[in-house]
């Protein structure tokens, strides 16, 4: 067992003693290596020709649901301030994969809350190949799709001032 690993598996960490900017010329974007990530949150950045220092960076978030996860051995673009201050990891460095494709469900280990509303001020529609749902303002509701079906367990209501089928 390493010095890092308790006997639950869970890494445990070390007091890490602040770490501000090196104090070199180096400032503006640079490219570096997530080193370690201190239990307060701290990005820990070895910074390409800084030598052995290291610069402790916040990281850009670029919207309110988007939180990156950096990994030790990370190859990240950071902001490096003057000596002294803090840096900001930018981003991840990575090449771009052109067959990567966005037709992937999203996956989120964000857990929603049991109510969930979306607003919209003209109309909502979700859509999906030929089959869409959309409602508007007005309060309509129009499904659209190759087949539809509807089932219920028990009783299933069609309640309107008048229903036509056809």
């Amino acid at each position: 067992m390493s010095s890092t690993e308790s006997k639950s598996n869970k890494p445990s960490y070390h007091a890490v003693a602040p770490v501000l900017a090196p104090a070199t010329e180096l400032t503006g974007v640079q490219s570096g290596r997530v080193v370690a990530i201190a239990p307060d949150g701290d990005i820990l950045v070895q910074v390409d020709g800084a030598g052995d220092q290291l610069t402790a960076c916040d990281f850009l978030q670029a919207s309110s649901s988007d939180c990156p996860v950096f990994a030790v051995g990370d190859e990240v673009l950071v902001h490096v301030g003057p000596p002294g201050g803090r840096g900001c990891v930018l981003g991840a460095k990575k090449r771009y994969d052109p067959t990567a494709s966005s037709d992937q469900p999203v996956v989120s280990d964000t857990e929603l809350p049991e109510h969930v509303v979306v607003e919209a001020g003209k109309s909502l529609s979700l859509r999906c190949g030929e089959t869409t749902i959309k409602i508007t303002k007005e309060g309509k509701i129009l499904i659209k799709g190759v087949d539809i079906l509807a089932r219920a367990k028990r009783t299933h209501r069609i309640k309107g001032g008048t229903v036509a089928i056809n």
